[in-house]
C-alpha cells in the first residue's frame, strides 16, 4: 500500500527528468492508459485467474506482477521501457480485492464493516508514509541509481510475496489437517446422537 500511494509523485518526477523529459502532455496520456488498462484488466484477470485458482494464488501472481513493473521501471532508460511497466504490472490491479477478500472470509458477517473500515485506516496511514518516506529516498539515491526507489519497492513486493506465500501454505494446511479430515466410524454417529438429545 505504501508503494502504491506514494508512487504517483515520484513517477511524475522521474519522468519528467533526464534522460525522458516528458512534457505534461506526454505524462497526462501516459497517466490515463496506465490506470485504464489497470481498472479495464483489473475485473478480467480477478474472473479468470478465479476460475483455476484461489484469492491467495492470485495476491502472489499480483505481486509478482508489481515487483516485475516496479523493476522494469526502475531499470528503464528510453520511452518503450516506460510503456512496457503498465504491460508488466497488469496483474497487480488484483492485490487490494484479493486481499480484501482473503480478510473478509477471515472475520463473521457481523464483522465486516469493522474489517474494511480497519483496512481504510490503513491505507490513509500508507498514503501518508507512503508519499513522505518515497520522496525522502527518491532525493537520496538519486545522484546513485535514478530508478533505486524502484527497485526498492520491488523489493517490498518480494517480502510480500514470500509472507503472503507463507500464509496460502498455512491456512491450506490447517484446512486439509488429518484431524480434520479423519473421521472414526461409529463414533460420529454418536456424537450426533448425543447432539440430537441435548
Amino acid at each position: 500500500m505504501i508503494d502504491e500511494h506514494g508512487t504517483v509523485n515520484i513517477e511524475n518526477l522521474y519522468m519528467l527528468s533526464p534522460p525522458f523529459c516528458w512534457d505534461s502532455v506526454k505524462l497526462g496520456l501516459y497517466g490515463a492508459l496506465k490506470y485504464g488498462v489497470y481498472y479495464f484488466s483489473s475485473v478480467v484477470i480477478i474472473k479468470a485467474l478465479h476460475v483455476c485458482t484461489t484469492d491467495g494464488i492470485v495476491g502472489i501472481i499480483g505481486f509478482m506482477s508489481a515487483a516485475a513493473s516496479k523493476i522494469v521501471q526502475g531499470l528503464a532508460f528510453v520511452d518503450w521501457m516506460l510503456y512496457l511497466v503498465p504491460v508488466v504490472g497488469l496483474a497487480s490491479s488484483a492485490i487490494s480485492p484479493a486481499l480484501r477478500a482473503i480478510l473478509s472470509r477471515m472475520v463473521p458477517a457481523d464483522e465486516q464493516g469493522a474489517i474494511f473500515t480497519s483496512m481504510s485506516v490503513v491505507e490513509a496511514v500508507c498514503d501518508a508514509v507512503g508519499s513522505t518516506s518515497l520522496n525522502v529516498v527518491y532525493e537520496a539515491t538519486l545522484s546513485v541509481m535514478r530508478g533505486a526507489v524502484f527497485l526498492i519497492m520491488a523489493a517490498t513486493k518480494i517480502v510480500a510475496i514470500i509472507l503472503l506465500t507463507v500464509f496460502v501454505f498455512k491456512t491450506r494446511s490447517i484446512a486439509v489437517s488429518p484431524q480434520n479430515t479423519l473421521c472414526v466410524q461409529g463414533r460420529d454417529e454418536e456424537d450426533a446422537s448425543d447432539e440430537e438429545q441435548q
